[in-house]
């Protein structure tokens, strides 16, 4: 297992499934890249959009688009997914106000952030040297209670939170066969390493459900 595979199981596949998505269901992935997310739940009988400012690739159901300004009606989608999308948005406000417009009253959304955790070494050092997060795109991390402020600010209920990849700094500079023997073991062990250091892991995970009355 590579780096690619071990994150599209714990921050896609595992993720999704947990959801329960009902074929028929209205999903719209926000930063959807190549489209491999989209076209899965398309496979299994449910209605996915994806869109992204610079989408890898194209088709009916993948769209050029801006996150703080989604060209859909209001209520549209019963479930909306966004993965590492909005700690590179500047105005993460317009953002979930767009999100919270297009879902359905009852619906539900899957956030994954970028964690302001010890294991993002990376970005601490960036920080230590007064590098601006801009530089690299990223112009926000999240903690637990970030993550679920940003859903309550904009008229949803936290149903779950939680802490995941704890792949260790640097793991690529390992061999390859190292590498793919500590993703193959961390993909199977992310839920019960999160056990013993729920606050720890470089990405962050949220499901919400957005008020009926908003």
């Amino acid at each position: 297992m590579d780096y690619d595979e071990y994150m599209d199981l714990i921050l896609h596949l595992r993720p999704i499934l947990r959801l329960n998505i009902p074929r028929g269901a209205s999903v719209l992935d926000i930063g959807c890249g190549d489209g491999t997310v989209v076209n899965r739940l398309a496979d299994n009988g449910i209605n996915a959009v994806g869109i992204d400012l610079s989408p890898w690739t194209s088709g009916n159901n993948i769209i050029k688009g801006d996150a703080h300004i989604l060209p859909f009606k209001s209520h549209s989608f019963d479930y909306i997914i966004s993965f590492l999308v909005l700690g590179h948005l500047q105005d993460e406000k317009k953002t979930m106000r767009e999100i919270s417009r297009v879902t359905k009253p009852g619906g539900t959304i899957m956030l994954v952030h970028f964690a302001d955790s010890l294991l993002n070494i990376k970005i601490k050092i960036w920080k230590a040297l007064n590098l601006p997060l801009q530089h690299y795109k990223i112009y926000k991390l999240y903690t637990y209670s970030e993550a679920e402020r940003v859903v309550n600010m904009a008229g949803f209920q936290k149903r779950n939170i939680y802490y995941t990849d704890y792949s260790p700094p640097l793991v690529n500079m390992l061999p390859k066969r190292i590498r793919k023997l500590t993703y193959s073991f961390l993909s199977g062990k992310d839920s019960a390493i999160a056990t013993y250091f729920s606050r720890f892991g470089k990405k962050i995970l949220v499901v919400a459900v957005k008020n009926r009355d908003v």
